[in-house]
């Protein structure tokens, strides 16, 4: 009888010590305790939008932030970026050249939550596009960014469904990549070397390209724009876009052909990282590296394209320098993607293990000629990619079209 007391007195003792545990642990809780606050996750939202104005209502899951430790950022297409560091409560501030943005504290507990209401607003009305509200407020590990995307349409525009073309060029050793976004426009990312602009053009003309809306040089090296003075005599070229640093005699003849398009040109001059550029009213173009000066590749325009349901890196020449510069610019930022376009033909001064983490593409392509004579791609790039899990097709193979 005694042993069998002892055992139970032992089980109770160890059910006690469990449970204080799990109560430790929030595994467990008391009777009349409650759960808590909610967990916070993605910023869920309700947009109205019309010719003029956007009127987005905050829905649950909020952070309930105070609004004074609050930032409102407004992106509009082509028209760079507003703060607003809010003062709480009811308030409005011009954030962009004739561009009000106000908050509507509902409740008026001077804390960011659910029914509380952004109102984008221009007399002159909303620029047609992707337009992004970010509401950068505190959290744990310093600040959280959530996003609210939506789009400004001309009367009798759209809905347009997402279906984005992207086709990776077969230009030899160089870089050419083709978009057909969803709205229908034609973007050309470089033009690859000039010994292959016929077969550039003749890829262009095998898709259908009637013109060129927007042609994005990535930086000035021939194997990426060598073949921009054959496009442009080819085909109406609506805008144009470049870091705007210095190159040799072919660079200026390309840049003498651009003023002869008569066309928008856009540089550095225009554009800051983490600017949307003005091309197209469906898939944003987000400008997420650019330098002015030093090194070509690691000066590379570096652009995010990206819909509600897919997105693309490209990164021109970036190596390890530039990877590290976006590292820290973006490393709070939630910038994965499906598909890289892998910077510097598979160079084994590209595409680190931290830059690729941070990115964390599905898959990546590499632009690369046959039995080149810089050994592009190097094994170390492969073998890190396909170690990373990370699937990979080569335009030395043949062009590559990825669609939606």
């Amino acid at each position: 009888m005694k042993g069998r007391t002892i055992v139970i007195i032992a089980l109770v003792i160890a059910i006690i010590i469990l449970a204080a545990v799990a109560y430790q642990k929030g595994l467990l809780r008391l009777p009349g305790e409650d759960d808590g606050p909610p967990a916070i996750g993605p910023l869920n939202y309700d947009v109205t939008v019309n010719g003029t104005a956007a009127s987005i209502t905050l829905g649950d899951n909020m952070s309930s932030a105070p609004l004074s430790s609050v930032r409102l950022v407004l992106y509009g297409p082509g028209l760079g970026q507003g703060q607003w560091a809010m003062p709480g409560g009811n308030s409005s501030a011009r954030v962009l050249p004739d561009v009000e943005l106000s908050y509507a504290d509902a409740d008026g507990n001077g804390r960011l939550s659910a029914g509380d209401g952004m109102h984008v607003r221009s007399d002159g009305g909303l620029a047609y596009g992707v337009w992004h509200l970010c509401v950068v407020q505190p959290d744990n590990d310093g600040e959280r960014n959530e996003s609210v995307r939506f789009q400004v349409l001309p009367p009798g525009a759209g809905p347009f469904k997402d279906a984005v073309e992207v086709h990776f060029l077969d230009v030899g050793q160089g870089d050419a990549t083709l978009i057909r976004t969803s709205d229908l426009r034609w973007v050309l990312i470089d033009a690859g070397p000039s010994g292959s602009a016929s077969q550039l053009l003749a890829q262009l003309d095998e898709r259908g390209v009637d013109r060129i809306d927007a042609l994005i040089i990535s930086h000035p090296h021939t194997d990426h724009y060598g073949g921009a003075d054959k496009v442009l005599e080819a085909y109406e070229v609506g805008s144009v876009y470049h870091p705007g640093l210095e190159g040799g005699s072919m660079w200026a003849s390309f840049l003498r052909l651009v003023d002869e398009e008569a066309c928008p040109v856009y540089t550095d001059e225009h554009l800051d990282r983490g600017d949307y550029l003005n091309i197209s009213w469906t898939e944003d173009f987000r400008v997420m590296s650019l330098a002015s000066s030093g090194d070509a590749n690691e000066a590379s325009l570096v652009l995010m394209v990206a819909n509600q349901g897919m997105s693309f890196l490209f990164t021109g020449d970036l190596g390890h320098e530039g990877e590290a510069l976006f590292i820290e610019a973006w490393r709070s930022a939630d910038v994965d993607v499906d598909v890289l376009k892998v910077g510097h033909h598979g160079s084994r001064y590209s595409s680190s293990a931290e830059f690729l983490t941070l990115i964390s593409p599905e898959r990546a392509v590499i632009p690369v000629g046959l039995d080149n004579s810089y050994g592009h791609p190097h094994d170390e790039t492969l073998e890190l990619l396909a170690g990373m899990g990370i699937e990979v097709r080569r335009t030395d193979e043949g062009p590559i079209t990825v669609v939606q």
